[in-house]
């Protein structure tokens, strides 16, 4: 089960690219440093803003709160509480019932350093933070913050991303996949148990080999080693809303968890994501329009534009491509090589290949802006 989740969410927010989780690809300017006066952000609808821990011995998530009798589910119960469990989580339906839904990430694996560790999402956009980057993402929109250290300062370095992918949400899947199958695979996981107590459900499944190889090697960062991945959800027992999600690792009979996700609802905005969102007010600078029109003349095209600063990287999403062409004309014989950064512009994005399944990251093109 936890194999497919953290793909979904660590490939989404692997380079801070929202949505299909693709690299962005930048028909930019040179990036000039962030300012951060404390002006009222525009760029997203208004907002109102004003666990469980791990016995040492088999890797359950219990509690010394947990005292009452454990009535355990059937195989025939387990299916329909799974089936019911992915339901729940689908976010969409948490955000039909709260206001707003907060993932917390701690990750105990390699590269992890680069990962997203936290997720707010409500139904304007979501909001996802890591040790270097912030973004985001309303409206096929994507803002995204970088903090660039030198070894004299450090500075912030401003992205506006456009996101044309086709199955387009303001925010990831930050738990559960689209799909059922691709939540809980039954030909390579198992629940081995499950139970009910003290107002909470626990569900216990393990991955094969095959499918904690895949674990490991995509998400973890690392080759496989011989790992089995264990997979522990708790749950509220009457909304079947998860509260916590723990990934054991097993070598040799010694498990060892290597990622915890908490989840809490009807949370207030972080203070960090407002400061992002004031980060890109457009109090702060002088604007240029920035127009991509994405496979023109055909009956995919679509047509974003954005009001950006001068002088700032300006990039695109696409999902299922692998490589790119932008274009200063509609009929795409022109490349677009050179761009001052300071002027409105409008491109043109063809796809050179429709290879399915299989998403592009490599730059459309690069602009030669003179500083601000």
């Amino acid at each position: 089960m936890n194999r497919k989740i953290t793909a979904v969410i660590l490939a989404a927010l692997t380079a801070f690219a929202a949505g299909c989780g693709s690299t962005p690809q930048n028909a930019a300017a040179d990036t000039s440093a962030v300012q951060t006066d404390e002006t009222t952000a525009e760029t997203t609808n208004p907002e109102d803003t004003s666990g469980d821990t791990l016995s040492s011995e088999n890797g359950s998530p219990e509690t010394d709160t947990d005292t009452g009798e454990k009535k355990y589910f059937s195989p025939e119960e387990l299916t329909d509480l799974n089936h019911r469990f992915f339901t729940a989580n689908q976010i969409d339906g948490i955000l039909s019932k709260h206001t707003s839904a907060e993932y917390i990430f701690n990750n105990d694996y390699p590269n992890s350093q680069d990962k997203a560790d936290h997720f707010y999402l409500t139904q304007y956009g979501m909001y996802a933070e890591g040790s270097s980057s912030a973004q985001y993402c309303f409206d096929r929109t994507v803002l995204m913050l970088s903090t660039i250290r030198t070894n004299d300062n450090e500075y912030y370095d401003m992205q506006y991303i456009m996101d044309f992918s086709k199955n387009y949400t303001s925010h990831p899947n930050c738990y559960v996949p689209d799909l059922e199958s691709e939540w809980f695979d039954p030909e390579h996981e198992v629940i081995t148990e499950g139970y009910e107590q003290d107002g909470k459900i626990y569900l216990f499944i393990e991955c094969d080999e095959e499918s904690s190889r895949f674990y490991i090697e995509n998400t973890v960062g690392k080759l496989y080693t011989g790992q089995t991945i264990r997979t522990e959800l708790v749950a509220d027992a009457q909304t079947l809303e998860m509260t916590s999600h723990h990934t054991i690792s097993v070598i040799d009979g010694e498990p060892e968890e290597i990622q915890t996700i908490t989840a809490e609802y009807d949370t207030p905005e972080p203070s960090a994501s407002r400061v992002l969102k004031m980060a890109f007010s457009r109090a702060a600078y002088r604007f240029m329009n920035v127009s991509y029109i994405y496979e023109p003349d055909t009956p995919g095209e679509m047509r974003l534009s954005l009001d950006v600063p001068q002088n700032v990287s300006v990039g695109f999403i696409a999902d299922n491509r692998t490589d790119f062409t932008v274009y200063s004309d509609r009929e795409c014989t022109q490349p677009l090589t050179e761009w001052d950064g300071m002027s409105d512009i409008t491109a043109y994005i063809r796809a050179n290949s429709t290879e399915s399944g299989t998403e592009s990251e490599n730059d459309a093109v690069t602009g030669n802006a003179a500083e601000e």
